[in-house]
């Protein structure tokens, strides 16, 4: 479920600008609502910091088919899913599988990046987000972008964060999260990056989106080659 957790990212702007800020602000949350309409995509999802590791899926938002890989230790994990069975080759070139109704029911399950983010409630819990400046342009994939350079308040989250965890929060992340998001000239979210917490636990989670509504076509592994699991 990492896609899933790719565009949860992307949604830390939904509502955020600087360019001026109301026009800023119209524009990334375009942006975000446009990126939430997909139903497919690739998303690469980087982390650094106390453990680093990095994933690339292409697929569908929902769970249900998906290629990519995992990268963790050293170890580049190839995954699927299709069918109603996820697959990840961590023994040579054995793919072991299980079937996915194993991890629960999927009734319901958020079909889009946008039901994805209202069901989180990620969206209204973002509204106060503030400190947003426009910081330039860049290219990010071979795609020219402009960067918005973001704060979240973590006390802005009140009202849908428990209030006991608001101090928690607090302390592990600091009063305020910096983020940044590039928006290309499709008005399609390309990048996002959030910064967590500070010293010896500091972490950075960068998220790269590509592809938006591309075809997915994935293919098991060869049945030859598939251990299944329980």
């Amino acid at each position: 479920m990492l896609l899933v957790l790719a565009f949860l990212v992307t949604g830390v702007l939904a509502a955020c600008g600087d360019r001026p800020p109301e026009l800023a602000a119209e524009r990334v949350r375009a942006a975000v609502v446009a990126t939430a309409d997909a139903e497919t995509g690739r998303v690469t999802v980087a982390v650094d910091g106390v453990v680093d590791a990095e994933a690339t899926f292409a697929g569908r938002v929902d769970g249900t088919a998906v290629d990519g890989t995992v990268s963790v230790l050293g170890a580049d994990i190839p995954v699927r899913v299709v069918d109603g069975v996820a697959y990840a080759k961590v023994i040579g070139d054995r793919w072991f599988g299980v079937a996915t109704d194993r991890f629960g029911e999927r009734g319901g399950a958020p079909a889009t990046v946008g039901e994805v983010l209202a069901a989180a409630g990620l969206l209204d819990a973002l509204r106060e987000v503030g400190d947003v400046r426009a910081a330039g342009f860049e290219r990010i994939g071979g795609t020219d972008t402009t960067r918005y350079d973001a704060t979240v308040r973590i006390a802005d989250l009140a009202g849908t964060v428990p209030g006991n965890v608001l101090p928690k929060l607090e302390e592990r992340l600091g009063a305020q999260v910096p983020v940044t998001v590039w928006v290309d000239g499709d008005g399609l979210v390309r990048r996002a990056v959030v910064a967590l917490g500070s010293g010896d636990l500091a972490t950075t989670v960068q998220v790269d989106v590509s592809d938006l509504g591309m075809p997915v076509v994935v293919e098991a592994p060869p049945a030859d080659q598939v251990t299944m699991l329980g």
